[in-house]
C-alpha cells in the first residue's frame, strides 16, 4: 500500500509546496498526496468544511509535513495550529521542514514537531523513508 502523506501548507506559499511535492514524486518512493492544494481546493464553502476535510485527510495521512517558513505569517498561523493539532491527536510523526537558508524556526513549530531538516531534498526524503 503507498503511504498517505499531508504536506501543511498554505496557498500563499504554493510554490514551496510544489518543490516539496517534486522531490517526492522525483524519489523511489510511491506515495499518495493527502494535501488538500490549491488546484484541488476540496470544495468546501466554509471554513468548518475545510477543517473536516483537512481533519479526515490527516487522520488517513501516515506522515505529515510541515512547511515551517509559512508560521511567520499571523495569518497563517490559524490553520498551521490547527493541522498541527490534528496530527498530534492523531499521533502522526510530524516532520518540519526549515525555510531555504534559515537557522532557526518558530517555537510552537519545534514543540509540536518530531523531525526537523534544512530545506533539500535528500534530507527530506531520507527523513520520509525513516518515519513511514
Amino acid at each position: 500500500m503507498k503511504p498517505k502523506i499531508f504536506i501543511s501548507h498554505c496557498w500563499d506559499y504554493r510554490d514551496q509546496y510544489y518543490k516539496v511535492e517534486e522531490w517526492i514524486d522525483d524519489s523511489d518512493i510511491d506515495w499518495q498526496n493527502m494535501s488538500i492544494p490549491v488546484h484541488d481546493p476540496k470544495d468546501t464553502s466554509t471554513d468548518s468544511e475545510l477543517e473536516e476535510k483537512i481533519d479526515n485527510n490527516i487522520r488517513k495521512s501516515s506522515l505529515f509535513i510541515i512547511l515551517s517558513g509559512m508560521y511567520v505569517s499571523q495569518s497563517n498561523r490559524k490553520w498551521i495550529n490547527k493541522e498541527l493539532n490534528i496530527a498530534n491527536k492523531y499521533g502522526k510523526n510530524i516532520i518540519a521542514v526549515k525555510p531555504w537558508g534559515n537557522e532557526k524556526m518558530p517555537l510552537e513549530v519545534q514543540k509540536a514537531t518530531d523531525i526537523i531538516v534544512n530545506w533539500n531534498s535528500n534530507s527530506l526524503i531520507e527523513s520520509i523513508k525513516e518515519n513511514l
